[in-house]
């Protein structure tokens, strides 16, 4: 089951929010490192969204996504953008089709155009490449 959190869960919630960012790299590319101040107040203001899958007989999270809806402020069209995809357990690929839909629902009712994301992550492209993402950009990074 996925639930989406109120954002006066936030706080109630931030420890595994913030776990779930420490782990990972954000989707969108982007080390967390001093971002968890703008992250919470992103989520308290419900500037993004934070959704849960939890198994159906316990409270146990089974994953976490952040999201967030924009604007393209010239031509006014809206995406729903990835930024944070955490397992805390192993998901079936069942589970993430279906976790896609949910958010291809949630996209549709935000009047989104598209849904995006970036990710380094094998698993993440090839479930996302499963339910019907096209790859538009790639990005090359050198470290200094």
């Amino acid at each position: 089951m996925i639930i989406k959190l109120l954002n006066i869960q936030i706080p109630q919630y931030w420890d595994v929010i913030k776990f779930a960012l420490n782990k990972v790299d954000l989707v969108d590319g982007a080390n967390c490192g001093g971002r968890y101040v703008e992250v919470f107040a992103s989520l308290l203001n419900d500037k993004c969204q934070c959704f849960l899958r939890v198994e159906e007989d316990s409270s146990d999270i089974k994953a976490l996504m952040i999201t967030e809806v924009s604007e393209n402020p010239y031509n006014g069209q809206r995406s729903l953008k990835i930024i944070c995809l955490y397992a805390f357990k192993n998901n079936s690929n069942e589970e993430w089709e279906n976790e896609f839909k949910f958010i291809l629902d949630f996209a549709r009712h935000n009047s989104c155009r598209d849904i995006i994301y970036n990710s380094g992550n094998p698993r993440v492209l090839a479930l996302g490449k499963k339910v019907g993402f096209l790859e538009k950009f790639r990005t090359m990074r050198y470290n200094i």
